[in-house]
């Protein structure tokens, strides 16, 4: 019975995170049992929805700091606070629900007799962890309870892998397996073509809530149809005047088992698994690898489209792309940048904007000189991103380093000095390109690959004073690439929004061709340069 109620706590949990809602409030005193003893979670007072568009790239800030240990008034809501809440980290995930819940996993096998007890064990619990005598009696329990409340939210298991890995199994999921063991042999379309054909039922999908039907046309308006279509004139005309082409993809193609990430996924009445176009590169480069095309310009402006949390539509953003192939070293780049400050100040923002560039060679150097190891980095490197659009050597910048330095320490565990040397490089050799290259080089001397990266940099400096943008260009080199197969230079623009604020709507909801923000904007993938 204990068990059964903790796996619905744990199917409550997978539908709210699987919904981008994170509860931070998961205490006894807010699960409760209908009139069929059936487990429920609520009072969402706290509660938090993230999105899971990778595009918005914000960091969910934690705003509970200092009032969430009393929660929604409840002496024992400290007991179940996660380190990283109780300690304001800036970045706080459903990992923070998963430590709470493994409280209460705690809980379920060890009844308390008086208030002053659970006070007492819980204190324990939460700072010297799992006691040993309880442990000796509950070893199942004890192995997952001391995996969700890991100090480290990245070593917590997510509530659907409770579910699948450390749960006793139901005869229901013996059952779903063998269906599922089923379909996956080849010769047994009999069964898989059922299931999709109970899926395409028309009267199942007649009694689905379609509540996404028109939410698109409450957004438009005249107003900001034309302003976008403005938008689309500056940056189609800019693009021609660099000499590109226009080149279209296509917006549905089948799956590519070796791409994941946030792909809108679907499977059409005969059975194939589609995607919906996720950005405009791929399926160009395959095109230029298959045609074996050695020299290019290209633009295209389409839509793309992105998972949303949950059960709502894809998320539909206009993407810029400009590209170049074939083109020489640090020309290309240039020319490339050269077209994003065209358009921005074709948009009337002029001087309001900075770039901030980096190379492949010299951040790896820096992983290996601060002693960040490879297993490492992938978090690190997320926690370095939420130094996000801040001009390197800002305020601002040095208030957010002072939560990525906690993060760092507390969370990810990493050495001292292995955080006080990122701290260097965030101090000493980031700004403006002349003087921070010149520190990178003098800093990285032991490694070969850097003086080339750096001599590249330089070249491509000297092509943007040509264009009068070098002033607003900086060496940002902890900026980790957004895409994996970014080997050489990469950069990132900012745009500083300095207008009075009923202009931020046009840049939020209908220049997202260029950027999506809420005040500090990114451009998101506006241009692209190929080389490889």
């Amino acid at each position: 019975m204990t068990w059964q109620i903790f796996r619905q706590i744990v199917e409550g949990l997978a539908h709210m995170h699987g919904q981008g809602i994170i509860h931070r409030d998961l205490t006894p005193n807010n699960i409760f049992f209908d009139v069929r003893n059936d487990v429920k979670i609520g009072d969402f007072g706290l509660a938090k929805f993230t999105s899971l568009e990778q595009h918005d790239r914000e960091a969910f800030v934690s705003d509970v700091h200092g009032s969430s240990m009393d929660g929604t008034g409840q002496v024992g809501t400290y007991f179940y606070t996660a380190p990283e809440v109780g300690q304001g980290w800036p970045l706080i995930d459903d990992k923070a629900d998963m430590y709470s819940l493994g409280v209460i996993l705690f809980e379920l096998w060890h009844p308390f007799e008086t208030g002053m007890e659970r006070v007492i064990v819980l204190s324990e619990l939460k700072n010297k962890g799992v006691p040993i005598e309880w442990e000796h009696k509950n070893p199942q329990q004890a192995v997952l309870v001391k995996s969700l409340m890991s100090a480290n939210p990245a070593d917590r298991p997510s509530a659907m892998d409770v579910l699948r890995n450390h749960l006793p199994p139901r005869m229901e999921d013996e059952a779903l397996n063998d269906v599922l063991r089923t379909i996956q042999k080849a010769e047994n379309f009999y069964v898989l073509d059922r299931i999709i054909s109970a899926l395409f039922d028309e009267e199942r999908i007649s009694l689905i809530d379609h509540k996404m039907e028109g939410e698109h046309l409450t957004q438009c308006s005249a107003e900001r149809s034309f302003f976008q279509d403005q938008v689309f004139k500056v940056a189609k005309d800019i693009f021609k005047s660099h000499g590109a082409q226009g080149f279209s993809t296509s917006t549905l193609s089948l799956v590519d088992q070796a791409q994941r990430g946030q792909k809108v996924r679907m499977i059409d009445s005969a059975g194939r698994m589609l995607e919906l176009r996720s950005e405009l590169r791929t399926r160009f480069v395959s095109w230029i690898a298959a045609k074996q095309v050695s020299s290019i310009k290209r633009y295209e402006i389409a839509q793309i489209y992105r998972k949303a949390a949950g059960p709502d539509a894809p998320h539909e953003y206009y993407q810029g792309d400009f590209d170049i192939v074939g083109d020489s070293f640090g020309l290309a780049e240039a020319e490339v940048m050269k077209v994003v400050v065209d358009i921005v100040s074709g948009c009337g923002f002029d001087d309001m904007y900075e770039i901030h560039i980096n190379h492949a060679s010299i951040l790896e150097a820096i992983w290996s000189w601060s002693g960040v190891k490879i297993h490492e980095r992938k978090d690190v490197a997320k926690l370095l991103s939420l130094g996000g659009c801040a001009p390197p050597q800002s305020s601002e910048r040095k208030l957010r380093w002072v939560h990525i330095r906690q993060q760092l320490l507390q969370g990810l565990k990493l050495q001292e000095s292995v955080v006080d040397r990122l701290q260097t490089v965030e101090r000493r050799w980031n700004g403006h390109t002349d003087l921070a290259l010149s520190r990178l080089r003098g800093g990285l001397a032991d490694y070969p690959r850097v003086s080339a990266a750096i001599d590249e940099l330089a070249a491509l400096q000297s092509y943007l004073r040509v264009w009068d943008i070098y002033k607003h260009v900086y060496i940002d080199a902890l900026m980790v690439p957004v895409e994996e197969y970014h080997k050489r230079v990469y950069f990132q623009g900012v745009v500083f929004l300095l207008h009075q604020r009923e202009c931020c709507w046009l840049l939020e909801d209908v220049m997202i061709l260029l950027f999506k923000s809420t005040g500090r904007v990114q451009w998101l993938s506006l241009c692209q340069v190929l080389l490889e």
